[in-house]
């Protein structure tokens, strides 16, 4: 019995062996073919494409650039709204100026 998982064993080997050589001698002819030759290009274009992605992306602020830009303009609306009530109280005082100043 033992003599036949030996034999089963070696069979099995032989005819993984003898199918990995076809599948590589078949996938070089295959490489020459035109449909290897357009799945080539098709594969390069993906990359350049996505290339030029990752690079686009390496660009785009992070959130702690936009965090710091919320804050900056929240600064920049605090002092905004500042000087509108200066201006508001400077405007009001020049109104009741001429009113009284006409009465």
């Amino acid at each position: 019995m033992s003599q036949v998982f030996q034999f089963a064993s070696l069979a099995i080997s032989t005819v993984a062996c003898c199918l990995a050589a076809a599948s590589f001698f078949r996938t070089k002819s295959w490489r020459d073919t035109d449909e290897a030759k357009a799945l080539v290009n098709r594969v390069s274009a993906v990359e350049s494409r996505l290339s030029v992605i990752e690079s686009e992306v390496e660009d785009l602020p992070t959130k702690a650039d936009i965090a710091r830009l919320e804050e900056q303009v929240r600064g920049v609306d605090h002092n905004v709204n500042r000087a509108q009530l200066g201006i508001d109280r400077i405007e009001n005082f020049f109104l009741r100026m001429g009113v009284e100043g006409k009465s």
